[in-house]
């Protein structure tokens, strides 16, 4: 695994890793804390930023992710991180790696839509190059528009 950290500051004994977004329009921290990269850089910092250390693995409670954003520089997204995480996240990525390995063939997804901004989409035969990144975020936003949790409403009785 591989991470490329904008900044791992070191105050006091803790990690904090800054990301920075400039997204036109701020996400929820929800989507924000569920992203592969939020629970990648914290747990593979964990993992193997002893070197930042004194040699010494951090411990999960002593890592902050914060997501800052350009167009929002007061509202930053800020992430602790837990043992309890770290556990839940180092399983999953285990998982995953194990299920990339082993796997006798990688099946394109029938949801092409998911091909619309993927960097290498031209190796699929799904298109020669990407969306723009402002498309992307038109996207997410739309999603976010959408986003309901049905099991949150009450019936409603008729």
């Amino acid at each position: 695994m591989l991470a490329k950290y904008d900044l791992i500051a070191l105050p006091d004994g803790k990690a904090t890793i800054y990301d920075w977004k400039t997204y036109r329009k701020r996400p929820r921290n929800e989507w924000l804390a569920a992203r592969m990269q939020t629970r990648v850089y914290q747990a593979l910092l964990v993992k193997a930023g002893a070197h930042l250390n004194s040699g010494k693995p951090f411990e999960p409670e002593q890592i902050e992710m914060i997501y800052w954003f350009a167009d929002f520089p007061t509202e930053p997204a800020r992430f602790a991180y837990t043992s309890a995480q770290f556990k839940r996240d180092w399983d999953l990525l285990i998982k995953l790696s194990d299920e990339i390995t082993t796997a006798p063939s990688y099946p394109l997804t029938e949801d092409r839509q998911k091909c619309l901004y993927c960097t290498y989409r031209s190796y699929c035969e799904r298109g020669v190059q990407a969306g723009t990144m402002e498309q992307a975020e038109t996207e997410m936003e739309a999603e976010e528009l959408f986003d309901v949790n049905f099991e949150q409403i009450g019936e409603i009785a008729f």
